[in-house]
């Protein structure tokens, strides 16, 4: 008896998760036409551009640091934040009190996308150019979102 009830108790469980797993991801995804070296991003989110990806001078200690995302913010309470090409959600994942998606693209490119919020999309999910995934939430000094692009283990310079 002991054995049935414990299958049972499994069968009742994939039953109740299963249908989530399969709805989550859609068959098809169009294929975007990012190719590394070629970039005609849409802008992440509505805003301005506050630090750019590269070298920049720390604020407070003065010394040279490398920045291997774009650094968007608004001066407002919240933005929305956009797709800046094409492509299937990848991760959504909780780091802290930070959101971070992933969105996987053509040839081994990623983008990422690191806010303070909630997402709307979940993994699997197809997202176009310019769609909204996420709404960034301010914490203090306005909403703000780390933009990065990746190709394979290497980050790129989305601009």
């Amino acid at each position: 008896m002991l054995p049935f009830i414990a299958s049972s108790a499994l069968a009742i469980v994939m039953v109740a998760f299963y249908p989530c797993a399969v709805t989550a991801a859609p068959p098809f995804c169009p294929r975007p036409s990012l190719v590394v070296g070629q970039f005609n991003l849409a802008d992440p989110m509505q805003g301005r551009l506050l630090r750019p990806f590269g070298l920049f001078r720390h604020p407070i200690l003065q010394d040279m640091r490398f920045y291997a995302a774009e650094m968007w913010g608004s001066d407002g309470p919240s933005a929305i934040v956009y797709t800046a090409e094409g492509g299937r959600v990848a991760r959504v994942v909780r780091a802290g009190t930070w959101w971070q998606i992933e969105v996987m693209h053509a040839g081994n490119i990623r983008t990422l996308y690191r806010f303070r919020g909630s997402p709307d999309v979940v993994i699997g999910q197809c997202v176009v150019r310019g769609e909204s995934i996420a709404v960034s939430r301010a914490e203090d000094g306005g909403a703000r979102l780390s933009f990065m692009l990746r190709s394979g283990p290497r980050y790129l310079d989305p601009t």
